[in-house]
């Protein structure tokens, strides 16, 4: 079963498919002890869920059909359209689950986060406050030679 979320530490470069290349290089980096805050990524299987579960990709899919590429008003509008349906789109529950237990784990090493029960965990957060991130866009091909 695709996980919908998945942590820095499982990452590396040959997860591009999975997390894009921003999310796989994050991995790189993290499992080489370079200085890089724990994170996770939402996976593209995860994104295909959303699509699917909201029976958006045709729709998505018929505004880019036939766009001329080089018309920026017409690329402007499709991707003012295509934000439209995403924003109005429903994060199915598990995916929701999944983004908000990672978020209030962040700052738990994701080996005792594994095995830990639900009470332990909470025991680990206790006064902790919230964390502040960053969050980044990283397509699964965005960095190939022939995307731009």
């Amino acid at each position: 079963m695709p996980e919908n979320i998945l942590w820095f530490k499982e990452l590396s470069k040959n997860d591009i498919p999975l997390v894009g290349g921003k999310g796989a290089n994050l991995g790189e980096l993290y499992n080489i002890e370079i200085p890089v805050p724990q994170g996770f990524v939402v996976s593209a299987d995860a994104y295909k869920k959303f699509l699917q579960e909201n029976k958006i990709s045709s729709l998505i899919y018929s505004i880019l059909e036939n766009l001329d590429v080089n018309d920026a008003d017409k690329l402007h509008n499709a991707a003012k359209e295509v934000q439209e349906i995403i924003l109005e789109s429903n994060i199915p529950a598990d995916i929701r689950t999944d983004i908000l237990e990672a978020y209030e784990n962040l700052n738990v090493d994701i080996d005792i986060f594994k095995v830990a029960s639900k009470q332990a965990l909470d025991i680990i957060k206790a006064g902790r406050d919230m964390l502040f991130v960053a969050i980044r866009s990283s397509a699964t091909a965005e960095d190939l030679p022939n995307v731009s």
